[in-house]
């Protein structure tokens, strides 16, 4: 494990740290920078392992790397006091045993500071899910919901064409940075299949983008939607991590600037961040050049708080889903939310789906069975 410098404009002790994985095979796998929190307090000084998003991993031998195991022990342990959150944290895919690693899981024997990799054909049964619906017949792909490049979005039809479908309008996520409607169409099968129109959304990442930018434009796109099938029997949102936040940002959209208020039914709020001062503290930032003011303005979580007036229909379901094996960081961030959405006195429910992680949560999609699949055909059925 490889200590460097703090991350530009980081708080003091907060350094960073290469990731590595062991694999059963006896190769390390490293990723792009993480982060290490060191935080002050009573007894022995606290460790907190933080880390980024789905980063390509690169495989290399072990030699030289033996001794990290033993040279530093990631814990799981509380924020800091007088802490907001664990910035990074909420990427983090530990699951510990007794010992100071992970109990080993699907081929991986230990684990120091990243999850453990999907294995390929996970990826490749997400890959080829995307490129079945795009080749499928009744496909409208890069259909322009604005002027800007990304402002695009591709929309899949059942075979039974019709406008007054259900329609389920995804946001993919990659921590507002990367990922785009091109390889997020994995869920379009089960769902086209049950007679649900999908629509996948892109939007201009950082730092291209702004996140004022990103929710302006995802606005944008929900509003074409509604103008270009004013008939449907409802627009659903469905959002993944950075792709969760914007979805939430909808539930106090201002429309009026669009020209279409759009007929919203539901909300899948998978796996979503909604306080993003954390966020400002990470090597991250530097891509979004968040500040305080930008993390306020465009954190679901202190909106809702501050929040006057419901544009969004209080009765219109918003489920809040989390992974079993999400960090505890996203369980934190996601009971809070969906507690602040009861108290505002919105329909909403949490869900906790077993034995998944940040990745699979979204991806086991491509699976007619899966329990998300079905808890989204079930909610919109029930809503038509």
């Amino acid at each position: 494990m490889v200590l460097t410098s703090r991350g530009k404009g980081a708080p003091a002790g907060l350094l960073s740290v290469e990731r590595i994985a062991v694999s059963s095979e006896g190769n390390c796998h490293t990723g792009r920078t993480g982060l290490l929190l060191q935080g002050a307090g009573p007894g022995p000084r606290q460790t907190q392992v933080l880390k980024d998003l789905d980063a390509p991993f690169r495989e290399v031998p072990s030699e030289g790397l033996h001794g990290a195991r033993d040279s530093v022990q990631p814990q799981r342990l509380g924020r800091p006091t007088g802490s907001r959150g664990d910035p990074e944290d909420l990427l983090t895919d530990r699951r510990r045993g007794s010992s100071s690693l992970p109990k080993p899981r699907d081929g991986c024997t230990s684990e120091l500071v990243v999850p453990r990799t999907t294995p390929p054909p996970r990826r490749t049964s997400r890959q080829r899910a995307t490129k079945r619906a795009q080749a499928a017949r009744g496909s409208l792909l890069h259909v322009p919901y604005g002027d800007r490049e990304r402002e695009r979005l591709d929309i899949y039809f059942p075979e039974d064409e019709s406008e007054a479908l259900p329609f389920f309008v995804f946001f993919h996520g990659g921590y507002w940075q990367s990922g785009s409607k091109d390889s997020s169409a994995f869920m379009v099968s089960p769902l086209t299949a049950q007679g649900v129109a999908v629509v996948v959304v892109s939007y201009d990442i950082a730092p291209k983008g702004t996140l004022d930018q990103m929710v302006d434009q995802v606005t944008q796109s929900i509003a074409f939607v509604q103008k270009r099938y004013p008939c449907n029997e409802g627009i659903y949102l469905c959002g993944h991590s950075a792709g969760a936040h914007l979805a939430a940002m909808m539930l106090l959209a201002n429309w009026t600037k669009h020209g279409a208020t759009p007929n919203l039914k539901g909300f899948f709020l998978v796996s979503g961040i909604y306080d993003l001062e954390p966020i400002m503290h990470i090597p991250e930032n530097e891509a979004l050049l968040m500040t305080l003011e930008d993390a306020q303005r465009n954190s679901p979580q202190r909106c809702l708080e501050v929040a006057l007036t419901q544009p969004v229909d209080a009765a219109c379901p918003v489920l809040v889903i989390v992974g079993q094996h999400d960090s505890p960081e996203y369980h934190r961030q996601s009971r809070e939310f969906y507690q602040a959405l009861r108290r505002g006195g919105w329909k909403a429910s949490f869900e906790e789906l077993d034995d998944v992680d940040h990745f699979e949560i979204i991806w086991n999609l491509t699976q007619k069975d899966y329990v998300l699949t079905q808890m989204i055909l079930k909610t919109i059925f029930q809503e038509s």
